[in-house]
């Protein structure tokens, strides 16, 4: 029998146990008006940029609730900012049993009634955590696509929340709060990042090193992407220093190289190959200056990745490149944005599809070639 199929079995059997089977009882909303509340956020850096409408709606309706989250070493930086969380707990994949079960009797102290658990959420140990910290009334969502039960706990959960085919992960995630009786306001979500000052000052301090005229535009690439099916999503390396040659010739700017340490290597490749070198910011930045390089920028492009989201939440204009994932799901929220797809493969997207839609925007922002 399979491992995971067992352990599914074992809990289930301690959740009979101690709790009973029936818990679909859903209190008022002022039942939590005054109580403990934890947020589960710990996924990508796009994640957690969706998920932020979710917390500034429960804390307006909910300001008497002391909200605290979960987070990991990429979310950590985000949640950060926001005054109105009280504490910040770790979890990651490579923490060790010990101190998940520290983790386990940490929150366990707190006395949650209540838990949300933000999009995807959909590892063992972040679907796990909330029944085992003891949370008196857990929400998160269900999939609607087919996959093996053992792997959702959904008996685990009070409420789950369907996500329809094509609704966004921002409305997906303020759905959750329905649940309470919430009613979002669902036309003023945004995604928003504040920048730093000090960190916006470093950025222009960074800049200023390789400008070759006071009057030089930037445009960034994000050549990159996290996840499982990265390669998929990932637009040909190629395809980035054609393009890039082309704005390098057809107006008057230098591209910006955007990405993680892990990325070096392919951003590496495309600085090789282009006629004029890009300004190479690769694994060299933290959130907060790549953040506030990308402010300085008039344009971003890039795959699906967590930095599109970051440029969407610092008002960045972008073209974002799709291939096997959904963009109506996890793509640009709001803002000045467009989504290129052909297919399920980014190859199918040319150089001059992306190069006409740059130009657009580049016209509509006055940037003279």
């Amino acid at each position: 029998m399979n491992i995971n199929l067992l352990l599914n079995r074992f809990i289930l059997l301690l959740f009979i146990i101690f709790k009973g089977k029936n818990i679909s009882f859903v209190p008022s909303l002022l039942y939590f008006r005054n109580s403990n509340v934890i947020i589960i956020a710990s996924s990508g850096i796009g994640d957690a940029l969706m998920a932020l409408p979710l917390l500034l709606e429960l804390h307006k309706f909910m300001p008497e609730a002391s909200i605290d989250i979960v987070v990991n070493k990429n979310t950590y930086y985000i949640f950060r900012k926001i005054n109105f969380i009280n504490r910040l707990y770790f979890l990651e994949s490579t923490q060790n049993f010990l101190n998940r079960i520290m983790l386990i009797i940490q929150l366990r102290k707190r006395k949650y009634k209540l838990s949300i658990s933000a999009i995807p959420a959909n590892t063992r140990r972040q679907m796990l955590l909330p029944f085992l910290a003891g949370v008196q009334y857990r929400i998160k969502h269900e999939k609607s696509f087919i996959e093996k039960k053992y792997k959702d706990f959904n008996y685990l959960y009070h409420n789950k929340v369907p996500i329809p085919i094509g609704r966004h992960r921002v409305d997906s995630n303020l759905d959750l709060l329905r649940v309470l009786g919430i009613e979002p306001d669902y036309v003023e979500a945004r995604l928003n990042y504040e920048i730093p000052i000090n960190s916006f000052r470093k950025s222009g301090k960074m800049l200023s090193r390789y400008c070759e005229h006071p009057n030089e535009n930037f445009i960034g690439f994000h050549p990159g992407c996290f996840g499982v099916a990265y390669g998929e999503k990932r637009w040909p390396w190629k395809c980035f220093v054609e393009l890039g040659d082309k704005l390098q010739s057809y107006c008057f700017c230098r591209i910006l190289l955007f990405g993680g340490k892990e990325e070096i290597e392919l951003a590496d490749r495309i600085s090789n190959r282009m006629k004029k070198r890009p300004i190479m910011f690769t694994g060299k930045t933290s959130l907060d200056e790549t953040a506030a390089l990308i402010k300085r920028c008039q344009l971003f492009i890039c795959n699906d990745s967590g930095l599109m989201h970051l440029a969407e939440a610092i008002q960045t204009p972008l073209v974002a490149i799709f291939g096997p994932t959904d963009e109506r799901q996890i793509g640009p929220y709001k803002g000045i944005f467009k989504v290129l797809r052909n297919g399920r493969l980014t190859e199918n997207i040319s150089v001059n599809q992306v190069f006409g839609e740059v130009k657009k925007i580049l016209k509509m922002k006055d940037i003279k070639h």
